[in-house]
């Protein structure tokens, strides 16, 4: 059980983490609103990537598009045009089509952007089965008598589900499991609502205990744990599709990763097999990963989700561009004269990752995402680092082999003067949510998203800056601060 002390430390935390994410809707021009990225005109859905949108002069309305998508690595057939999204049901119920309202209320899509970002799991999961389950809140009345949504407080579906994600919960008259169409199960543990001092395990936005217990947890602070209530659901919810994923990749043995495998059509992706077991059906995890797909470019949205890694090609199509060229190599990727053997060895291997793909959760050799890149780069330096941002920020100490020390050179204010090249950059508040490397003159290198891939690009512009957390540097055989890295 997780001790806090809910009007001390933690409302300092939550509140820091809260600044440190208030300017991700509002930064970068086109999160000004939230409201979807294709609303201001056509422009907007000619992006690259698995949906490829196309434009049409025909048709009443202006913002109508089609898509194809990927959910099963074939293409399928999609429609986004005025409030609706439809797209295929891969024979749900015999149907060859199901839809969703295209709109996501705004205070719904800040709990589930802030939900994305705590667990470090993509945005587009979250809204999809929030989507799909009940419209994100909007399905509140079914039109029929006998089947109550599970949204109004006090009410769960025929299954036994409550609140916007459909947690399986007790009856919260009678405490009793299950409904009479089925038996959801209790995934948030104790009663649908209760005090937290009521709770056998509470634990904090963001914690990934080894056995949770339950994962209803309080989301916004307000000392109750409330599967009606829009905060509580939604993180909770991002903390079991976190925590199960985690479970999946690395307990290849456990009963998730087996109940995944052990099936007609066995799954073996830890996402997909996520979504499985959220709710065990193959045409839910299908229309799930479709609807993840548009959403991802309706909305303007982080984490950023790629669930088909699109073709790439690496920067230089020379033999020249090679690791391992010696100094064409160097030369060709610009990086300065005076650094460290291990300096420059870890920024050849991110230079030479330019162009590739951002996969959620990838860390090499053909696709990365941005933590990923910095892990898998030092790694090829015989330093180990923490796998997360957070933790690359947060744990100095993680850093270890090579005679590495590692320590913070900068915190909230980003003075690109004061970087040398292979200084690993974060952003996003106290607890970081993107990395990135420092190459010198100015730039750095990032797995961005899917739409950008592993990118090089100025790092002193208006946007990193308002979201700059701080630079952590390496030193190698105690050379001090500066490590033998020279000043860019």
């Amino acid at each position: 059980m997780s001790a806090r002390g809910r009007a001390g430390a933690w409302g300092e935390r939550l509140a820091a983490w809260v600044r440190g994410l208030g300017g991700r809707l509002r930064a970068a021009g086109d999160r000004g609103e939230v409201v979807p990225r294709v609303a201001g005109g056509l422009s907007a859905l000619l992006v690259a990537g698995t949906v490829t949108y196309v434009a049409t002069a025909c048709g009443a309305d202006p913002t109508a598009s089609t898509a194809s998508t990927a959910g099963t690595g074939q293409a399928v057939n999609a429609s986004v045009s005025g409030g609706t999204i439809t797209f295929d049901a891969h024979e749900e119920g015999g149907m060859d089509t199901t839809s969703v309202p295209r709109n996501i209320p705004a205070d719904i899509l800040e709990i589930q952007e802030k939900a994305a970002e705590k667990y470090d799991f993509p945005w587009a999961i979250i809204a999809a089965i929030s989507q799909k389950e009940t419209h994100s809140g909007q399905y509140v009345d079914s039109g029929d008598p006998n089947w109550d949504t599970g949204v109004l407080p006090g009410t769960r579906n025929p299954y036994g589900a409550a609140g916007i994600m459909q947690f399986g919960v007790l009856d919260p008259v009678t405490g009793q499991e299950g409904g009479r169409l089925g038996n959801a199960g209790n995934a948030w543990g104790g009663m649908p609502k209760e005090h937290v001092s009521e709770r056998a395990n509470d634990w904090e936005p963001g914690e990934m205990p080894p056995n949770p217990g339950g994962f209803g947890i309080d989301g916004n602070n307000d000392d109750w744990v409330d599967v009606w209530d829009p905060w509580d659901n939604i993180m909770s919810g991002a903390f079991r599709l976190a925590w199960v994923a985690k479970n999946v990749e690395e307990n290849p043995g456990g009963s998730y990763a087996r109940k995944c495998r052990n099936k007609e059509r066995p799954i073996t992706d830890p996402l997909e097999c996520t979504i499985f077991i959220h709710n065990n059906a193959d045409w839910y995890v299908f229309q799930i990963l479709d609807l993840a797909e548009i959403l991802d470019r309706e909305y303007e949205v982080g984490p950023a989700l790629n669930l088909t890694p699109a073709s790439y090609t690496p920067a230089g199509d020379s033999a020249d561009c090679e690791p391992g060229q010696g100094g064409v190599f160097g030369a060709s990727y610009g990086i300065p004269a005076g650094v460290t053997d291990e300096h420059r060895a870890f920024l050849e291997f991110i230079h030479a990752q330019v162009g590739k793909p951002y996969v959620w959760g990838a860390t090499g050799p053909s696709s990365f995402d941005c933590s990923g890149l910095v892990m898998t780069g030092l790694s090829k330096i015989g330093v180990t680092s923490p796998r997360v941002s957070q933790d690359q920020w947060r744990n100095i100490d993680g850093y270890s082999g090579n005679g590495v020390t590692a320590h913070r050179v900068q915190t909230g204010t980003l003075d690109v003067s004061k970087l040398q090249a292979g200084d690993i950059v974060f952003f996003g508040g106290s607890a970081p949510t993107h990395v990135g490397v420092y190459i010198g003159n100015g730039e750095m290198i990032d797995a961005g998203n899917p739409r950008v891939g592993v990118r090089r690009g100025p790092l002193d512009t208006g946007y990193w800056r308002g979201e700059y957390t701080g630079a952590v540097r390496l030193s190698f055989g105690g050379g001090g601060d500066d490590g033998g890295a020279i000043q860019a």
